[in-house]
């Protein structure tokens, strides 16, 4: 595993090695780790406004570029859950390793849903978003 870093204005910014593939991340703030995952055509940005927020609150905050979006790498190969979800699961087993919470976005919810039913010990708690546009005919 090599991990590099940077700074930006809500966090650190960190490169992992998965498979040859470098996936970015970010992690702050101490506490009880709480995993986010964008949804499609999303990345860490999708979480700018929350990260600190959650930190401040006492959580350890993992924010992940799934492979294929953001700042991670972007292969020509055949991108699936199950692929993402693999990514996920060792994103956990090597950088988080205690029972985590685990927010997604969209597709992010779905994934948190995979990974924490398919691997039950990782996970302390999961919740779900979507957003949808508002307009004056869905209030």
């Amino acid at each position: 595993m090599l991990i590099t870093e940077n700074q930006t204005d809500f966090s650190t910014r960190k490169q992992w090695t998965w498979r040859g593939y470098q996936i970015q991340y970010s992690v702050t703030g101490t506490g009880k780790p709480l995993v986010l995952i964008h949804g499609f055509g999303a990345s860490i940005g999708h979480w700018k406004k929350n990260i600190p927020e959650w930190a401040n609150a006492g959580y350890q905050v993992f924010a992940i570029d799934l492979l294929g979006f953001g700042a991670s790498d972007k292969p020509d190969l055949a991108y699936s859950l199950e692929l993402w979800e693999e990514l996920l699961r060792d994103f956990y087993q090597e950088l988080v390793q205690k029972p985590a919470i685990f927010i997604g976005n969209s597709i992010g919810a779905l994934l948190a849903l995979m990974l924490t039913t398919n691997s039950p010990r990782n996970c302390d708690r999961r919740d779900f978003t979507q957003c949808r546009r508002w307009s004056k005919s869905s209030s």
